[in-house]
């Protein structure tokens, strides 16, 4: 992602904007994230303040909450980031996979499937 050969918010762009529905649901479940204190996130910054331990940290406790709302912003965060980085690798295979460049119309899954081990 860093060298230039992945990018997850063009996949994340083009998912919502094939379901624009879902974008206002994301957006509230970010601005949770991103903005809300404890005890709903045990958290005191902003989630983007926060460095790589304390971010996982924070969403840990967002899974392992007690608290219904927590548990859902972390369920909808963890599924765009999937399929923003997974609907990226589908469009350019990182050469560490092995699988060279995915032919246009072929899911990565057919190709992980065919590709030699």
């Amino acid at each position: 992602m860093r060298a230039g050969g992945l990018d997850p918010a063009r996949a994340a762009e083009g998912f919502l904007a094939a379901s624009p529905e879902l974008a206002g649901p994301l957006a509230g479940a970010l601005l949770v994230l991103e903005f809300a204190v404890w005890p709903v996130v045990p958290k005191l910054r902003p989630f983007t303040a926060q460095n790589a331990a304390a971010r996982h940290a924070t969403l840990r406790a967002l899974l392992d909450s007690r608290l219904a709302l927590a548990r859902v912003v972390y369920h909808g965060v963890r599924s765009i980031a999937l399929l923003s980085f997974y609907g990226a690798v589908s469009e350019q295979s990182p050469p560490e996979f092995g699988l060279g460049q995915i032919p246009p119309g072929v899911a990565l899954v057919d190709a992980v499937a065919e590709s030699p081990s």
